[in-house]
């Protein structure tokens, strides 16, 4: 029971408390920052939406749970919570894998529901349907879903930020490995659609930069389930390197025919498709060799990586080796946030901009850096690099490694660039008689 003394000691502190929490423009250390996106939860881009709203989901609890992500504690703000001991929450709306949407869903979040901060929606298309609603309201954003440089180039972005690396500096690796293996030729083989084809003028114009030779560009109908004639065409001209092919499928579909054919090149590369550890199950023993790119690797020794992988497990249950760059990207899209609010010490949207624009950090992805403020391509990514990974097969006695991808005698091992790589690339491609 409280005493008269006792109460008349608190009613002084109480009175206090009550008229600080009415007081206009003061913020209540609960109340929280609102960080709104749209995601592809169903339609065509509904599996990659929604492991990068596992990569949202994963970042806010640990924000507030340590007030910082793994290899972030250096900014400062440790305390749980984004700054000033505030939460963060997610508002997140399903875009349907549809640009008009998505153009509807910022618009609410930026007036309806008055968010503070806006984070990037998946894929290039609705990366730049949204650009313009996020650049009239002034809003600082992140992008991690959009790759397509267009976005950027020539439009002076005054507002949104590129994180993921740009189509057209995806192969440099395969270029720069195939001239020091002396590659001399290369055929280049691509599905007739917009991503393909914009990774097929990229890597034709990093083989000719290396003095390699392309002999033959051409593309195939989207859909197709028989890739042996086009490879048939390739292998004809005999080419130290053959790529590129589009998504999984393809990779799939052209490792198969590669393997019936046997195909003989020094180099084989199927793009994005042929990353995944599905990829490497499907084809069995035909994936050694085989190169791919992506974006970030469970294994890559990038800042904080480690951990990352540790806490999405906590977090999320996906063990290490079964994660994918779709979640890590959304990850890192919401680290680059939470440096620039800390180097802001406020929710000042101009002072987030700014240090967004000027910013040259390290996250779990790797180096950020974009054009700066007053050029007409400002937001531009300059500094993200993709790793160049190769199936190779486990030495015969040795464990399984730790952290890897592994899918039954085959381990993906990143080959390119040389600062993580974990092995030195297969070269040349082994003999189908195997």
């Amino acid at each position: 029971m409280t005493s008269k003394k006792n109460f008349s000691l608190l009613v002084p502190i109480i009175a206090a408390a009550a008229i600080f929490s009415v007081l206009p423009g003061v913020c209540q250390a609960a109340d929280p920052i609102k960080i709104g996106a749209s995601l592809s939860l169903t339609g065509k881009y509904a599996w990659t939406g929604e492991r990068m709203h596992e990569g949202y989901t994963c970042w806010e609890k640990l924000i507030n749970e340590k007030g910082y992500s793994p290899g972030m504690k250096q900014h400062g703000h440790s305390e749980p919570g984004l700054i000033d001991g505030r939460p963060v929450k997610f508002i997140i709306y399903d875009d349907k894998s549809d640009p008009a949407t998505g153009v509807k869903l910022y618009q609410k979040l930026l007036t309806s529901d008055k968010v503070d901060l806006v984070m990037g929606p998946y894929s290039s298309a609705v990366t730049k349907a949204i650009s313009p609603v996020v650049e009239r309201a002034e809003m600082p954003a992140v992008t991690c879903g959009g790759s397509d440089p267009g976005i950027w180039k020539g439009r002076s972005l005054k507002w949104v930020v590129q994180g993921l690396q740009t189509t057209d500096e995806y192969t440099p690796g395969l270029a720069e490995i195939g001239a020091a293996k002396g590659a001399k030729t290369a055929a280049i083989i691509f599905e007739d659609s917009s991503f393909p084809i914009a990774l097929a003028n990229s890597t034709k114009m990093h083989l000719e930069k290396h003095g390699i030779k392309v002999v033959l560009f051409e593309g195939y109908p989207k859909g197709i389930s028989d890739w042996t004639p086009i490879l048939r065409k390739a292998v004809a001209l005999k080419p130290d390197i053959i790529g590129i092919g589009a998504y999984e499928p393809d990779a799939i579909g052209l490792t198969k025919a590669a393997q019936a054919i046997k195909a003989d090149a020094k180099l084989m590369y199927w793009t994005v498709g042929a990353y995944s550890p599905h990829y490497a199950e499907s084809v069995g023993d035909a994936c050694l060799g085989v190169m791919s790119e992506v974006l970030w690797d469970p294994s890559a020794n990038t800042l904080g990586n480690k951990e990352f992988t540790k806490e999405f497990h906590r977090v999320i249950g996906v063990p290490p080796a079964e994660q994918l760059q779709h979640a890590a990207m959304g990850f890192f899209g919401c680290q680059l946030m939470e440096i620039a609010v800390k180097k802001a010490g406020s929710l000042d949207r101009k002072a987030i901009r700014d240090h967004l624009f000027s910013m040259e950090v390290e996250t779990v992805l790797g180096p950020y850096k974009v054009v700066p403020l007053g050029s007409e391509d400002s937001g531009l990514q300059v500094a993200a690099k993709a790793f160049l990974v190769q199936w190779q097969k486990i030495p015969q006695g040795a464990p399984k490694p730790d952290g890897k991808a592994v899918v039954g005698n085959y381990v993906r091992e990143i080959v390119w660039p040389e600062k993580f790589k974990s092995a030195d690339p297969l070269y040349p491609f082994p003999s189908w008689d195997r």
